[in-house]
């Protein structure tokens, strides 16, 4: 191998380094927008993700399907680039240009794929909205995630609002703690060792508030 031939895959190498961190980043954007937008929308989710909240409603949820496209397409070239060029470096050759502009069109048809079946499984796990909610007994006394969508929708909902005590007990059972004033549930299952709960305020034994505590 000549001199020139080493200072031509050096400089290769130089160029792969510079160009992934690019690519990791543009990928970990790409991934969030494409996380996002392939779950169907949800208004009484109230966690806080990582870098954003789950989208309330369709609008939302193209939105952000819009915005990954471009992002996963350049992630998704610029990744393919530097492969190319680690080729290029290691073998002498890289990825045609061929290759490389196709990488970018299968990934958006793979995803493009995967919105459809997203929101079509996603979707039978969400609540109704605020005016047809009901709290449903086999979701209530649940001790997987269908619990706490339910204490999710009860607080974003205020269904119990100007409730007396009495229909709270009947609707939700008894609490797991009584507090000056509130009523508290947690998980059946985990009790308090599982920090989410759901807490129901009373005033003059009436529900004045609830609130859901992830």
């Amino acid at each position: 191998m000549s001199h020139r031939d080493i200072a031509r895959r050096v400089g290769t190498g130089l160029a792969a380094c510079l160009l992934l961190p690019f690519a990791l980043g543009c990928a970990g954007v790409g991934a969030a927008f494409a996380w996002y937008a392939v779950q169907a929308p949800d208004a009484f989710d109230l966690r806080r993700e990582l870098c954003c909240d789950t989208p309330d409603t369709w609008g939302q949820t193209l939105a952000l399907a819009v915005f990954a496209v471009p992002a996963i397409a350049l992630a998704v070239l610029l990744c393919a680039l530097v492969f190319s060029l680690a080729l290029k470096v290691v073998f002498g050759d890289g990825l045609s240009r061929k290759t490389l502009t196709r990488a970018p069109r299968v990934a958006l048809a793979l995803y493009l794929l995967a919105l459809p079946v997203g929101w079509i499984v996603d979707t039978p796990r969400l609540p109704a909205d605020c005016d047809t909610f009901t709290v449903r007994r086999a979701d209530w006394r649940a001790t997987d995630s269908a619990r706490w969508r339910s204490a999710e929708a009860l607080a974003r909902c205020e269904t119990l609002r100007g409730r007396p005590a009495t229909t709270v007990r009947r609707r939700l059972g008894a609490p797991d703690r009584r507090d000056a004033g509130s009523w508290v549930y947690f998980n059946a299952a985990d009790g308090e060792a599982d920090r989410r709960h759901l807490r129901v305020v009373f005033h003059d034994g009436h529900v004045s508030a609830v609130r859901f505590s992830s």
